[in-house]
């Protein structure tokens, strides 16, 4: 499991397309803004599953940076 960095806030947000039928999207945020180089995804059917897809995605960014820091 990945460990919490100290100075690091890193969290998903799902945002909403304005075209009918509603689309889903999640995007991973850092202390507030998006990463450099934006890592998101999307068009998702429904609000929980991009919850849920951005969080698989989020999990795995944190340990690919967990393992580049043990490197």
């Amino acid at each position: 499991m990945a460990r919490q960095r100290s100075t690091d806030t890193h969290h998903v947000a799902v945002t909403q397309s304005g075209h009918a039928p509603a689309r889903w999207g999640w995007e991973i945020y850092r202390n507030g803004l998006p990463l450099p180089v934006p890592l998101w995804d999307g068009p998702f059917e429904s609000v929980r599953a991009a919850e849920e897809a951005g969080a698989v995605a989020l999990r795995e960014l944190l340990e690919t940076l967990d393992q580049l820091e043990d490197d």
